[in-house]
């Protein structure tokens, strides 16, 4: 198919994300090769917002992520809505987890959209 946009192929992945219940911390993600674009909410949430944190060189300490006017960068979070997020929140660490603002009641699964 000469002459189309070979973004129209790219690939898509979807790696979901457990935050178990009591807990605010959800499950690391690598993203080798790939870029963020999205985090879709399950039914239910009642975690709040997500904040976003990047991993150290020894994978020992997380760094909460900020902007360059030193605000935290949030991910809104309501139940069953798809959030998109900037590629740069995605681009500045091989690996990244999630916070949400509040423990949740149940287990709850975070399905995060990448594209390749």
């Amino acid at each position: 198919m000469a002459g189309m946009d070979s973004q129209i192929f790219r690939q898509h992945k979807i790696v979901e994300l457990v935050i178990e219940s009591g807990s605010t911390d959800s499950q690391a993600i690598s993203f080798a090769g790939w870029a963020g674009i999205g985090v879709r909410f399950p039914s239910g949430w009642d975690g709040g917002d997500l904040s976003v944190f990047v991993d150290s060189v020894n994978e020992a300490t997380w760094a909460q992520v900020y902007d360059a006017d030193g605000t935290a960068i949030a991910v809104t979070g309501a139940s069953n809505t798809f959030a998109a997020v900037k590629a740069d929140v995605f681009a500045i660490a091989k690996q990244i987890r999630f916070q949400a603002a509040s423990a949740v009641g149940a287990q709850r699964v975070l399905e995060v959209h990448l594209k390749g």
